[in-house]
């Protein structure tokens, strides 16, 4: 006879995309689980259905929540990406595209464009998930991220509950019977199928294990919670079906953090603020798993030219931190799941290929950064040149400054092939959205509290045509192909590439090996030619 024991967590990239703890909550207490318990009991009394249309939310969150409008906005894209995250290929999502449903809601009343409709149960989980704000619920940050999610939910497990189980048509219509009265909790007694658990699986994953052997996590597969969940309440409790209280406890029980925790700040020296006063020493991290989104690579402190180019680290989460104005150029040409940059200062560019979901930079300061992905976020973060290729309107934090956007400049033979295994593609200049980001301070607006409206001015700006440029690398470069005509012409607009063409002409036309600076060091020549050894 075989003892097994389950394991429950909740699910790293769930985690990560509902990150919203860079949004101030105010100067009063938000419980955000109510909040989003009410959203639902709302929408579900007056239209009974498991999605809803851009114009509904927004009026929803406008009039009925007081949501700041760039909150609302961030709030339903945030929402379509958690409902897209089992898929490959996201949708792209234009903020300015959404405001012009709102201007034009009359030629469009019943919001049936694909992109403008999303399922209520990511947004009503984006909106409590709000509430897991650092600064706010007093964390330490001493602690991963991923650890301050996992206490969030614990500590309010049964409203964490109720939202997922109230998203299930038959819960819905069962106990939502008024507007005036939310759902606070499901009722203790209510009686729950084992088929209505399946929506856990956005939130939760887990795995089922031998007791007596020792977990390794490198080896393990993880299920979705649903399968074991099912499998756990049919095989202690005889029957398929179980009471609500029933099931919270049993969660409770196998609850545990991720074991994975691909969402954490890398960091040394138990230093998570500030960049490092002395230089940092350098190490590099590989955590292989079966499967490559539970991988980790973590580079500290980097002093030569770095360049990633195994197949192993294809499609992992990358951790970049401790660049110093002593770290050479980056070199990550391969697809990944996940970015995280933090605590870096005035490094060489950091050259990044395509990521699939999201790039989070926290405390980087002087430097440039090239990347194709889903979503990028940032915080405390100063004077950045971003040349990036991006399918949501990145999220700024209203403590930064100075960022500037461009399009994505780096271009390699090989960023085809990767975009295929990424199932991603390049945008052209009318789907990029480096022009349109969004700037976040406070959940409500600012003249809720009566205070001053935040400043935007200087936080972000284009990037000046004649600072464009296509990053020169050390990777094949065919120039002749239709796939960099398409770079070229398509994702790059033509201010910017006659600007690099007409200063590449100059360089031509001058002495540049008089004034050519030295851009690769000593250390630099010395590693490539270990490399290539």
């Amino acid at each position: 006879m075989t003892f097994e024991k389950c394991h429950l967590w909740p699910r790293g990239d769930f985690t990560m995309i509902t990150d919203l703890s860079y949004i101030k909550l105010g100067p009063t207490a938000v419980n955000t689980f109510q909040l989003a318990l009410q959203f639902i009991s709302y929408h579900g009394y007056f239209n009974g259905s498991l999605q809803i249309s851009f114009s509904d939310w927004y009026h929803l969150a406008i009039n009925k929540m007081i949501l700041n409008d760039d909150i609302a906005i961030l709030f339903f894209i945030t929402a379509k990406h958690l409902e897209q995250i089992n898929d490959m290929r996201k949708d792209v999502i234009s903020a300015e595209q959404l405001r012009y449903t709102i201007l034009h809601k009359d030629d469009n009343p019943d919001g049936k464009n694909r992109n403008y409709l999303v399922q209520i149960m990511p947004l009503a989980l984006v909106i409590s998930m709000a509430g897991c704000n650092h600064e706010e619920t007093g964390f330490d940050t001493k602690f991963p991220s991923y650890r301050n999610a996992f206490d969030f939910i614990s500590r309010n497990l049964k409203k964490f509950c109720s939202i997922l189980l109230l998203c299930d048509k038959l819960l819905m219509k069962q106990l939502v019977t008024s507007a005036n009265v939310a759902v606070e909790c499901i009722p203790p007694p209510t009686r729950i199928h084992v088929d209505q658990l399946a929506n856990l699986n956005i939130a939760f994953e887990g795995v089922i294990l031998p007791l007596l052997n020792k977990i390794n996590e490198r080896n393990i597969t993880p299920d979705g919670s649903w399968s074991v969940l099912k499998k756990k309440i049919i095989c202690t409790y005889q029957s398929t079906e179980i009471r609500f209280d029933d099931l919270v406890c049993l969660i409770s029980n196998l609850l545990q953090p991720d074991m994975f925790g691909i969402h954490d700040l890398p960091t040394t020296n138990g230093s998570t603020n500030g960049c490092n006063s002395k230089q940092p020493s350098y190490e590099k991290r590989f955590t292989p798993c079966c499967l490559a989104k539970y991988r980790k690579l973590a580079v500290f402190g980097w002093n030569h030219l770095e360049t990633f180019i195994s197949p192993l680290y294809g499609g992992l989460n990358f951790k970049i931190c401790n660049g110093h104005s002593k770290s050479s150029y980056l070199f990550f040409p391969q697809y990944s799941k996940t970015v995280n940059i933090s605590n870096t200062n005035g490094c060489n560019p950091i050259l990044l290929g395509p990521v699939i979901d999201t790039v989070f930079l926290s405390n980087v300061h002087h430097c440039s950064i090239s990347v194709i992905a889903h979503k990028i976020v940032m915080r405390n973060c100063t004077n950045l040149r971003l040349f990036i290729c991006v399918s949501t309107p990145p999220v700024i934090n209203s403590d930064c400054f100075n960022i500037q956007f461009g399009p994505y400049n780096f271009f390699y033979s090989a960023l085809e092939n990767q975009l295929a295994y990424a199932n991603m593609k390049l945008l052209d200049i009318s789907q990029n959205q480096w022009r349109h980001p969004i700037v976040c301070s406070e959940l409500f607006p600012p003249t809720y509290y009566k205070t001053e409206l935040t400043k935007i001015h200087g936080i972000f700006k284009p990037l000046a045509p004649s600072s464009f440029y296509i990053q020169p690398n050390i990777f094949d470069m065919n120039f002749k192909t239709s796939f960099f005509q398409f770079f070229r012409i398509r994702t790059i607009p033509y201010i910017y590439m006659k600007s690099w063409e007409q200063s590449l002409d100059k360089m031509r036309r001058s002495d540049w090996k008089a004034s050519d600076k030295k851009m690769l060091s000593d250390a630099d020549i010395r590693y490539l030619l270990k490399k290539s050894a």
